[in-house]
């Protein structure tokens, strides 16, 4: 933490903060709990109750893990935790880079990324409104024209593990991506998903993994399937395209 000086008052500034982004090697990415612990040690979440999300940093593929308060997993005997709703993607040429540094200001909520490539000091800046209920990603230059790259969705259970861990080569495929403009929408229904909970079953060494249902919805005896929904709207910036 920092003290700041502000109309002549000493105000404390508590920050986290790290000089390196949050990346996995396709490896590391496909062993679940390695990812899990890295991801719990390392990232900064941000939410306003309802909207949260998760922010790797990465200058090159920029990670935005995002959820939604009904999306969860479980039934009535067994609860379990919210479920990520999907993953925003935003890839630049930024392969090298300098004088990185990830931020969380805890005094206003507010993630920043800052770093130096190709001669260009870039900023961006990451927030969840509660207000407005939205989610704002704000990515700046000191360079007008610097900004390139793709922008896409994508959802965690339609990925290589989760297939592999349902021997379904199909799982997820059902959830879908279309871009429309300067809007990328995500459909899909929520019984495409899964998850897997530990059961150990008295007398047995063999841990047994049972696959639950999605819920939608907010109450724990609400056990119908829902239906996967989400739209993420961009304002131009740049030579950007949206992939669908």
């Amino acid at each position: 933490s920092s003290v700041l000086a502000v109309a002549g008052e000493s105000v404390t500034q508590r920050v986290l903060w790290s000089d390196k982004p949050v990346v996995f090697s396709e490896s590391q990415a496909g062993n679940i709990r390695y990812a899990a612990v890295a991801w719990s040690n390392q990232v900064f979440p941000l939410g306003n109750g309802r909207l949260g999300c998760t922010v790797f940093g990465d200058p090159a593929k920029e990670r935005i893990q995002f959820n939604e308060d009904s999306l969860w997993v479980g039934n009535e005997d067994c609860t379990g935790g919210y479920q990520p709703f999907g993953d925003l993607y935003v890839e630049t040429e930024h392969q090298e880079f300098t004088d990185y540094r990830r931020e969380l200001d805890l005094s206003r909520a507010v993630q920043t990324v800052t770093y130096r490539s190709g001669g260009v000091n870039f900023k961006r800046e990451y927030f969840s409104s509660h207000p407005a209920q939205v989610m704002v990603y704000r990515f700046t230059a000191d360079k007008p024209g610097t900004h390139s790259g793709k922008i896409w969705l994508d959802h965690v259970h339609r990925s290589k593990f989760a297939k592999e861990q349902l021997d379904n080569p199909k799982a997820g495929d059902a959830i879908s991506t279309t871009a429309e403009g300067n809007t990328l929408f995500m459909a899909g229904s929520t019984a495409d998903l899964f998850f897997w909970q530990l059961h150990l079953q008295p007398g047995q060494e063999k841990r047994i993994l049972k696959p639950l249902p999605f819920i939608f919805g907010r109450s724990p005896r609400q056990t119908r399937t829902g239906q996967l929904r989400g739209r993420l709207h961009f304002a131009p910036i740049g030579p950007f395209y949206l992939e669908s």
